[in-house]
């Protein structure tokens, strides 16, 4: 998981430092100053200097984005086929006191996306399908930020 949310990342440092280095070599390079039909060739440290601080930002790694953290979930488990925080139309809800929760945040059961209502960024909902909670087992809960595909750690909601 972690591999995945990181290599965006690495991608943008890797091209930002191809452009850098490249700034630095053709700043690096001679300037062709031209004066009245006459070339005369400047090298001045400060285009190099400034090709060279340019490549040192270019390699600054990105800011860190906010992982969305689950702290608990209403509830943590259920029997088989019995809902839970039964909604007006019957389906059953998944709360979650969380962290880092944005309005493009989805609760994802065992790989499956729910419909996710916000609520603030420590408090999200989701509609958990009956087919979902039907047999016993040890199911996985996350929470993606949809913005930048960053997954919170997992927590396990057990159907008995």
């Amino acid at each position: 998981m972690e591999t995945e949310n990181a290599e965006p990342a690495e991608h943008e440092i890797r091209v930002a430092t191809a452009r850098g280095l490249l700034y630095l070599i053709i700043t690096a390079i001679e300037v062709s100053v031209y004066t009245k039909g006459n070339t005369m060739r400047v090298h001045h440290p400060r285009f190099f200097l400034l090709g060279f601080l340019l490549l040192l930002g270019a390699c600054s790694p990105a800011p860190e984005v906010p992982r969305p953290a689950i702290e608990i979930l209403y509830p943590a488990e259920t029997l088989a086929g019995q809902g839970f925080n039964i909604q007006a139309d019957g389906s059953a809800a998944l709360a979650i006191k969380c962290r880092n929760a944005n309005a493009s945040s989805v609760i994802v059961w065992e790989g499956t996306p729910l419909v996710t209502a916000f609520g603030n960024p420590t408090a999200i909902t989701g509609i958990v399908p009956k087919d979902l909670f039907a047999r016993p087992g040890k199911y996985r809960i996350e929470i993606l930020d949809g913005k930048t595909n960053v997954k919170s750690d997992p927590a396990t909601f057990e159907v008995k």
